[in-house]
């Protein structure tokens, strides 16, 4: 979590957090869950999430574009109602 995220959430301001990883999916491992593994209300949530969180928005979706990079398919890493935010 960065500073703007923990404010984000839980509305403490000037709370300071050494963020450690970037936001977004940034694991090589092919276990980890993509949002093509979610369900369809993980899909609503996630998308609600990009908005609600649009100021690591940017983050998040380069993330995925190095995704779609190493699995070489859009598919694999979202499903096609979010096919767009890659586009």
């Amino acid at each position: 979590m960065s500073t703007s995220v923990v404010d984000q959430i839980f509305g403490l301001k000037g709370i300071q957090v050494r963020q450690v990883y970037p936001h977004g999916f940034i694991s090589d491992e092919s276990t980890d869950l993509l949002p093509a593994d979610f369900c369809h209300l993980g899909i609503v949530r996630f998308r609600k999430d990009l908005d609600r969180f649009d100021f690591i928005r940017d983050e998040i979706i380069g993330s995925l574009k190095q995704k779609v990079k190493q699995y070489g398919d859009v598919r694999l890493v979202v499903p096609e109602p979010l096919g767009d935010i890659l586009r």
